[in-house]
């Protein structure tokens, strides 16, 4: 299988060489990756020289420069009009993959049937802490509710291009795979790390985003990701009481973080309905940007107990 791969960033200096060089390292069975291609969306620090010089010693990456942030809609559509192969994937830029990610993430396209394929994001945050609870606690759930984030696949004849003004990109291709009767599936060893918020303000910015973004999928398509199923909520919850039951020196942790989740998602709303606030152009989570290499080698359990 041949693919081509799009990594949209903005100003992703800390990370971007980790983020290629995972990419380069991969251990690639039964898959060629033709294309790399870089789209940089408004950046102003040195992601451009970085991505430029790794072009130099690798004609595989090539560099897409954005004088202007549009989006990450608009990024995306701008690798989709170069990418050639009938399966694509987009990446985030803030994150590793591990070396069989991309292996295990494409081999279900054996099957005719499957539309997308999503990575297992794993934060290296270290779970000593209120804020490392919350951010292992909130993928851990991301990964139990099956969601799609961080590093999908999907065949590029299903979606060959998004509306601009979207925000859930994921969830977005998501529903259109979901309408067309095609499976979406959430690959459990198909491994990244990437790194949780480190403080409060950046992780209500990103639940507040998510949330936006996915109840604009619901008003335009009509389609609810699982994280707005109360089915999968109820399980999400459950989750919950049992790592409170496991651990209660973990109870107020897991009440603090129920709060944020619920007033991150209020706030969502109120840029919804209220329409003050699009989120077309995302607020960084600048804590989330530096996947400190020390800090994934000492936490390698990578899990909420």
């Amino acid at each position: 299988m041949r693919i081509d791969l799009g990594i949209i960033v903005h100003n992703e200096e800390k990370n971007i060489a980790k983020l290629l060089d995972s990419i380069l390292k991969q251990n690639l069975s039964e898959v060629v990756i033709d294309r790399i291609i870089v789209v940089s969306s408004g950046s102003t620090d040195k992601t451009n020289d970085i991505v430029t010089n790794y072009a130099k010693r690798c004609q595989k990456i090539k560099l897409l420069n954005q004088k202007r942030r549009e989006g990450k809609a608009s990024a995306i559509n701008e690798f989709l009009r170069e990418a050639k192969n009938k399966v694509v994937i987009i990446s985030s830029g803030d994150i590793v993959f591990t070396e069989n990610a991309i292996k295990n993430l494409t081999k279900p396209f054996k099957d005719g049937e499957v539309g997308l394929t999503s990575v297992n994001p794993i934060p290296v945050n270290l779970n000593n802490n209120l804020i490392g609870f919350i951010a292992n606690m909130h993928w851990k759930l991301h990964n139990l509710l099956a969601r799609h984030g961080e590093a999908i696949a999907f065949r590029k004849d299903i979606v060959s291009s998004l509306p601009k003004n979207i925000v859930a990109d994921e969830a977005y291709i998501e529903a259109i795979v979901q309408k067309r009767k095609m499976k979406a599936i959430h690959v459990n060893d198909a491994i990244v790390l990437n790194k949780g918020p480190e403080n409060i303000m950046d992780f209500i910015k990103q639940v507040r985003r998510h949330f936006f973004g996915h109840l604009q999928i619901k008003r335009k398509i009509g389609y609810s990701v699982s994280s707005l199923k109360i089915g999968e909520i109820k399980k999400a919850f459950i989750e919950l009481i049992r790592v409170s039951i496991k651990n209660p020196l973990r109870v107020p942790y897991c009440i603090v973080y129920i709060f944020l989740e619920v007033f991150a998602r209020f706030l969502g709303f109120l840029d919804f309905v209220s329409g003050r606030k699009n989120h077309i152009l995302w607020d960084i989570a600048w804590s989330t940007k530096d996947l400190n290499e020390h800090k994934i080698l000492r936490n390698n359990h990578f899990t909420v107990r």
